[in-house]
């Protein structure tokens, strides 16, 4: 049993080491990245026909069972069923869509200025000094990163 009296100890870090602490909740861009897709997933539950949608949300969130569903719109548990599969089907086209719409904004440009990047990094990988000043000459804004990469291997 511990005693009320002890405090207990409190680990601390030094000033300049307490920024690459992760922190413990998400980062805000996380959370706003989970809220829209949270929305983009209910966007696409609400442009379902009605009764898809009826279907859907009695099963998955209010869990009924796909006879008690049945029973409570007063349709045959296949009807149900047939519901329930076109809804997955409509969503999963939904969701599909999403996701290449996403992936389309997130790619790499179609100029050559990725295609120059990975040249730089490749070439400072390998130790190619000529290669890297050849690139810098071209575009001296190689030389600045506003980010970190890590290797794949």
């Amino acid at each position: 049993m511990r005693s009320v009296y002890k405090a207990e100890t409190i680990n601390t870090v030094p000033l300049d080491q307490a920024f690459e602490i992760p922190s413990p909740s998400n980062c805000p861009d996380k959370i706003v990245e989970e809220k829209i897709l949270t929305e983009q997933v209910y966007d696409i539950i609400q442009s379902l026909p009605d009764k898809q949608r009826e279907a859907l949300k009695l099963y998955y969130f209010s869990e009924y069972s796909q006879a008690e569903i049945g029973a409570f719109l007063y349709i045959p548990v296949a009807t149900v069923k047939s519901r329930l599969h076109d809804a997955r089907k409509t969503r999963l086209e939904g969701i599909t869509l999403m996701v290449k719409n996403k992936l389309q904004k997130k790619r790499p440009s179609r100029d050559t200025s990725f295609a120059t990047q990975i040249e730089m990094i490749n070439a400072c990988k390998v130790g190619d000094a000529e290669r890297v000043a050849e690139l810098l000459e071209i575009n001296p804004a190689l030389a600045i990163s506003d980010s970190t990469w890590t290797p794949i291997h």
